[in-house]
Formats: structure tokens, sequence, C-alpha cells
């Protein structure tokens, strides 16, 4: 057997005797004078040690909930509702504050969601233009392969007069300055 265990059973033994202390104790006062209201001080001058003048039984334990319950039943029925009105209270109060941090959070969660719902607007948005960016280089890319094809072409053909690329470039710029200077 544990300490622990063997302490408790010694501590519930003298609870239980102390607790039959009390009844026979209410008792005996109920048959010597049935009408004569029940006291703290009553109940300790028949609880005390003849011998050393000390009580079988600490006064603040008469006050204990169920010792009260034996000795006086108003009291401790008293107690026991301003305890329940106390819990109530605190209860109420917790209701409230929980209510508050429910109305808290479903605000910020609907913040988060018109967030969120922004958010996958502009990833659609963002999608939509990724793919317009696609189709538009794909078209580049065409327009770029179709006009080296044509500048191939215009290579070879030029060739074919003993004329290079680079020599036409030159002069197409020496005529687009001319114009330019001319319509200026």
């Amino acid at each position: 057997m544990a300490l622990n265990e063997g302490l408790k059973k010694h501590q519930q033994k003298v609870h239980l005797n102390t607790i039959q202390i009390v009844k026979d104790t209410v008792t005996a006062m109920k048959e010597l004078n049935p009408n004569k209201p029940i006291s703290r001080k009553n109940l300790l001058d028949l609880l005390k040690d003849e011998g050393t003048e000390r009580h079988a039984i600490s006064p603040a334990t008469l006050y204990k909930p169920e010792y009260l319950k034996i000795w006086n039943e108003k009291l401790y029925e008293k107690r026991l509702k301003n305890n329940l009105k106390v819990k109530e209270e605190l209860v109420e109060t917790e209701i409230y504050e929980l209510k508050q941090i429910v109305s808290n959070l479903k605000k910020e969660g609907e913040k988060k969601e018109s967030k969120i719902n922004k958010l996958l607007l502009d990833i659609e948005s963002l999608e939509t233009d990724k793919k317009v960016a696609r189709k538009e280089r794909r078209e580049l890319e065409d327009l770029n392969e179709k006009l080296y094809g044509l500048l191939l072409e215009c290579d070879s053909l030029l060739a074919l007069k003993g004329l290079s690329v680079s020599q036409v470039a030159s002069s197409l710029a020496e005529g687009i300055e001319y114009i330019t200077k001319k319509f200026n």
C-alpha cells in the first residue's frame, strides 16, 4: 500500500468519525432541548474535552459544508444558494465573454474569407493574363518564323543579283533619312 493511499484512508476514517461525532452531538442537543436552536457556540461547548478544555473538533470545521448541513441546515442552504448564485453569475459572465470571442472570430473569419475571395479573383485574372500572353507569344513566334523565312528568301534573291542584305539595309536607311528630312 502506498503512503498516499494509507494517508487517504486515515483521513477518510477521521472525516467519517468527525461527521458521526457532530451527528451524535446534534441529536443529543435536540433530545435535551428540542425548541432551542443549535448554535456553533453551544455545539462547541458540548464538544469540549473536559480535561483539557480543548474542542474535539476545530471551530472552523463546523462551517465546512458537509458539517454545516448537519447542525444548521438553513445556513447551509443559504450558503448553497449564494454559491449557486455566484456560480450562475460567473457562468453568465463566461457565456458573455465566449459570445464576444465567437463574434470576433466570426468577424475575422469573414474578413479572411473576403480576402481569400479577392485573392482567388486575382488568381483568375492572372491566369487569364497568362493565357493571353502565351497566345501572343505564340503569334509573335509564328510571325518571327515567317519573317525569318522571308528574310532567307530575300537574302537568296539578293545573292542571285550580287547584293547583300547589309547593302540593301544601308540604302534603305539612307532613303528613310532622305524622306524624313524632306517632309520635316
